[in-house]
């Protein structure tokens, strides 16, 4: 139960950009045992502290893993596409992804990731219908 308590706090880090207590915390849960949901927190974290080389580290290793899921592979081709700067191909995935996903914490990354490409790429309106459909009560 440690372990599912260090991830959980790993991906609550990454919602509010606090990327080296994502780490620090899914290191933890890391030393407990790998897979491929701490491999994508490591990856996503270290590329936001522009920390290439770990990044492209924890993509390798995660997607080696046995058992990975469909999200979590796009997940892992996300940081690809947004290493080599392709936003187009970021957005193509997060929208995929967007279908897809049943998980909570990556449900919500999705939809934050979502609106910081809409917001890059000028389209107001699809972020903010975004956030509409999300605070909707």
């Amino acid at each position: 139960i440690i372990y599912i308590n260090l991830n959980n706090i790993a991906w609550q880090y990454i919602l509010i950009n606090d990327f080296s207590s994502a780490i620090k915390y899914a290191k933890q849960a890391y030393s407990f045992g790998k897979n491929d949901t701490l491999c994508f927190v490591l990856a996503y974290s270290y590329f936001h502290l522009t920390n290439i080389k770990d990044a492209c580290f924890y993509i390798n290793e995660g997607l080696h893993l046995e058992n990975n899921s469909s999200t979590t592979i796009l997940l892992f081709n996300y940081i690809n596409a947004l290493i080599n700067d392709d936003f187009e191909e970021s957005l193509n995935i997060l929208e995929e992804l967007n279908k897809i996903s049943t998980n909570s914490f990556e449900r919500d990354f999705i939809y934050k990731e979502l609106i910081i490409i809409y917001k890059h790429n000028n389209d107001y309106e699809k972020a903010f219908k975004l956030l509409e459909n999300r605070t909707t009560i």
